[in-house]
């Protein structure tokens, strides 16, 4: 049976491909059909094409290699398809890419053997006040004052019903598996990835009540904001955004991730955040 395989790449951590272009051999080498982004320079095999929205349909799995950004990134593309995500951590933490470089090659036969589970991630939807969809998060949607101007105002409707008046820097609504990340640094809760809930938490809000709430992921958010002095980030990409509303829920998609027997999100988490820097030259990270 004839196998398919898709490649995603960031160029800047893998700066002259010499890793990709060890997956490739490898893939090659086993007679499988690999589709990437971007062609390689002058490789010694040519056996794949460009991944479209067409030929992603076949593929069985996406190797991303790169960091949690670097997948972000990808699902913004790719997510609509659910295909299943093998990521190889090129990164500083991990969360989501959690393959590591000198794990790749035993990882990536279990993948094409099948022998893995699927990690489902709850991923949320946006729209606005027109209800025009804007994307869709698995980590989270922030709103942020401009830098130019002080607190701004954030009013928190949840079911239609006024929940809370922010006077804040922003507002993140973080999915399950956005609570390791701004939202985390910011103060909110933790949860494990796979709950069936997101969070609400005021950034740095100018009020005593500045707790982050869980709420049911069967809720409906609303949050008004006045649009000349706030942005709206959904996973760090800005949408073009007409209004003065957004409206957050529940997707249908899920976010499928590869995991092996020895995945623990408890123990992952414990050995991420204790020491999450790691030497060497600061790269940002997309």
């Amino acid at each position: 049976m004839e196998k398919y395989v898709g490649i995603i790449t960031n160029y800047k951590k893998d700066r002259y491909m010499d890793f990709t272009r060890q997956i490739v051999h490898y893939l090659y080498g086993k007679n499988v059909h690999m589709y990437l982004e971007e062609p390689l320079k002058n490789p010694e095999y040519d056996s794949f094409s460009i991944l479209n929205e067409e030929n992603i349909k076949k593929v069985s799995f996406i190797i991303i290699i790169g960091g949690d950004g670097t997948i972000l990134k990808a699902l913004s593309q790719i997510g609509e398809y659910e295909k299943p995500i093998l990521g190889i951590n090129f990164g500083k933490v991990g969360f989501l890419a959690n393959v590591e470089r000198n794990e790749w090659m035993e990882c990536i036969d279990k993948a094409l053997n099948g022998e893995y589970t699927l990690d489902k991630r709850m991923l949320l939807d946006v729209y606005d006040k027109d209800n025009n969809k804007l994307g869709f998060a698995l980590n989270d949607t922030v709103l942020f004052r401009k830098n130019h101007y002080g607190v701004a105002e954030y009013k928190v409707f949840i079911n239609d019903e006024v929940f809370a008046d922010y006077l804040a820097d922003g507002v993140i609504i973080a999915g399950p598996t956005g609570s390791t990340a701004y939202n985390l640094s910011s103060g909110g809760p933790v949860v494990n990835p796979n709950c069936d809930l997101f969070i609400i938490n005021p950034i740095c809000a100018h009020t005593l009540n500045s707790t982050s709430i869980i709420v049911n992921s069967n809720d409906v958010v609303k949050i008004r904001f006045n649009p000349k002095i706030t942005s709206v980030y959904i996973d760090s990409v800005e949408p073009d955004i007409k209004g003065n509303e957004i409206i957050v829920k529940k997707s249908s998609l899920k976010a499928n991730f590869i995991r092996f027997d020895d995945y623990n999100f408890y123990s992952l988490l414990v050995n991420k955040i204790k020491n999450p820097i790691v030497e060497g030259e600061f790269v940002h990270e997309d």
